[in-house]
């Protein structure tokens, strides 16, 4: 008696059921092979490859049983959970809005789409997704715990810990509710709290490396706000340590290229650089522009956006790093590729910056310049100045004790900088070398660079601010005032914070301290 379709499915359905995923799967083959395109099979199918991490042959699969059963939500949704699991965020979201327009009234397509809308930080879209999902299921924690990050973000952070409180009243274990009241309490300054809702977080077993991040992040600045120094710093370095483990193939690759290894290389070579080009021709066609270069956490930001104010400045914010500029100077062998540099590479560079500048917009009046705030420049001056010798520069800088020891504490998002910061010698050394290599830019080029200090600044703004606007033949107008009349429009100046810490930097202090003396702090 022969086998129909049906009875080897439910075989098929039946070893699925008790986890013995490769009979199910051979169970089902038979039967797509035998009768390709049939609804069951292939939903089995995906949801046998979705187990097994294999999400795009799971889409593949339900889309073949969605072709049989056009109107089913449930597949709507399982292809946006495959397309989601595969980091197609914006393919995903596709499926879960045509799921919940197939069905309404099922709570867990809202829920669905209000976490891939927060994902692609589509934010209004996020909230009303959550809060329909809730008006379908009162008692749906995801739903809930997805608000209270919105009200995080925006910063109602009594709102945000009323929700989190609610889901975790009902779910003790709810990790993101308790996140979200770490962080909430945190913010509201109740540090001993924050404190003690993070350590938890961070002990959790459930608890991966990305979550310990976090955790781990929010105790280092607790601690910080309760004055306990040592206890910080711990946290701060559990954090660093835990960023190598959760991001373990960038922080590899970041090693692998030698960061401020590679970067001595290029200042030893600097000196060499202006004979290669003493005669190649200087003008470059690009918009006349100032680059605003300093390291990072060095208090760019507040004068970035006083002059970008000033009606004879345009913001070169939207324009694109040029593809070939990054493939130079990311390259394990920059040092080498910049010093073989020809005339006929600058040419592509110079073209690529003018597209790039057209792309974004730039298009100058008389006498208007672009104000280019790039800390990621500081240590390519020399490139920079061999492609654009025309261009300005004006260099940032703050407390080298204060940079470098910000850049160990910060919680931030992974890149290929940040990996420099995760150990405190790292960190030095990439400080050293990245102002070094623009020093030894300005006195080999001899391109202008004046200096804009941290402390200065902050001590006489206006002063400060009509100084470089002299330096680079900008007039000094009223259009820099804020809305309440101030150049600063009520910010204040961040805290020094590194003799909270002098003994965590004692080790380093030999190499920052010619930085020290260098830009007169004391």
């Amino acid at each position: 008696m022969r086998v129909t379709p049906d009875q080897d499915i439910a075989i098929a359905a039946r070893a699925y059921q008790e986890r013995r995923l490769q009979d199910a799967e051979s169970a089902a083959a038979e039967v797509l092979a035998a009768h390709p395109g049939h609804a069951q099979a292939a939903e089995l199918m995906g949801h046998i490859c979705l187990d097994q991490g294999r999400f795009r042959e799971a889409v593949d699969y339900f889309k073949s049983a969605l072709e049989a059963e056009p109107e089913s939500a449930a597949l709507m949704s399982l292809i946006g959970t495959a397309y989601a699991n595969d980091k197609n965020l914006k393919a995903a979201i596709i499926y879960f809005q045509q799921a919940v327009q197939a069905a309404p009234e099922d709570a867990m397509a809202w829920e669905n789409l209000g976490k891939v809308a927060y994902q692609l930080r589509r934010w209004s879209h996020a909230r009303a997704a959550f809060d329909h999902c809730l008006m379908l299921d009162a008692k749906n924690d995801e739903a809930a715990s997805g608000l209270a990050r919105l009200d995080f973000r925006e910063g109602n952070y009594n709102s945000a810990m009323a929700l989190a409180s609610d889901v975790i009243e009902r779910n003790p274990n709810h990790l993101m509710s308790r996140q979200v009241m770490a962080d909430a309490n945190l913010r509201l300054g109740h540090f001993e709290q924050a404190l003690a809702g993070a350590r938890a977080i961070a002990e959790d077993p459930r608890a991966t490396a990305k979550t310990k991040v976090l955790a781990y992040g929010m105790a280092g600045e607790a601690a910080q706000g309760l004055g306990r120094f040592d206890d910080a710093f711990g946290y701060f370095t559990l954090m660093n340590r835990s960023v190598a483990q959760a991001y373990k193939r960038g922080y590899e690759r970041a090693q692998k290229r030698g960061g401020y290894k590679r970067l001595q290389e290029l200042i030893d070579l600097t000196p060499r650089l202006p004979e290669k080009t003493k005669d190649w021709p200087t003008h470059s066609g690009v918009p006349p522009t100032i680059y605003y270069i300093g390291f990072m956490s060095s208090g760019m930001s507040t004068f970035t956006k006083i002059i970008n104010r000033h009606p004879l400045v345009v913001s070169g914010a939207k324009r694109e790093d040029v593809a070939y500029w990054q493939e130079i100077a990311w390259d394990e062998n920059a040092p080498a590729r910049i010093a073989a540099l020809t005339f006929e590479d600058v040419e592509r560079l110079r073209r690529d910056f003018r597209t790039n500048c057209e792309a974004a917009g730039i298009d100058l009046r008389d006498g208007q310049v672009v104000f280019d705030s790039r800390p990621f420049y500081t240590r390519h001056v020399a490139t920079l100045a061999m492609v654009l010798p025309n261009a300005r520069y004006l260099l940032a800088h703050r407390d080298p004790r204060d940079v470098v020891l910000t850049c160990f504490l910060r919680r931030s998002s992974p890149n290929v900088s940040m990996y420099e910061f995760l150990d405190l010698e790292t960190a030095a050394n990439y400080y050293d070398v990245s102002m070094g290599a623009a020093i030894a830019a300005r006195d080999a080029f001899g391109v202008d660079m004046p200096e804009l200090g941290y402390d200065q600044f902050w001590a006489d703004p206006e002063g400060e601010t009509r100084r470089v606007l002299k330096h680079f033949g900008l007039p000094w107008t009223k259009a820099l005032l804020g809305e309440d009349g101030t150049l600063l429009g009520g910010e204040t100046k961040p805290p020094s914070i590194w003799r909270n810490y002098e003994a965590q930097l004692a080790p380093v202090m030999p190499l920052l301290d010619k930085w020290v003396k260098r830009f007169g702090y004391d």
